[in-house]
């Protein structure tokens, strides 16, 4: 017996190199949406001011819940700038 093989067209190459292509493409999107989140281990972040904003040197740039909750009721709270006119 003797296999008979497929003589590749140019229409078929390029038909098979732009799914290899797509396919690279999508696989590399993939990775770089989930990828970060799958392999990278975020740092936990800790409260060291025994969760009292007030007194927290690092309450500008803290992502815990309550610090999150105070800043927003403090935005809240903000007065809006006066407006000077006559």
């Amino acid at each position: 017996m003797t296999s008979a093989k497929k003589k590749q067209t140019r229409r078929t190459f390029f038909k098979n190199l732009g799914r290899g292509v797509l396919a690279a493409g999508l696989a590399l999107l993939g990775f770089k949406l989930l990828g970060k989140s799958l392999f990278i281990k975020k740092k936990a972040q800790s409260c060291n001011a025994d969760f009292i904003c007030s007194r927290c040197s690092v309450f500008s740039s803290c992502g815990l819940p309550p610090a999150l909750s105070r800043k927003r009721a403090q935005s809240l709270i903000t007065p809006a700038p006066s407006r000077k006119g006559g």
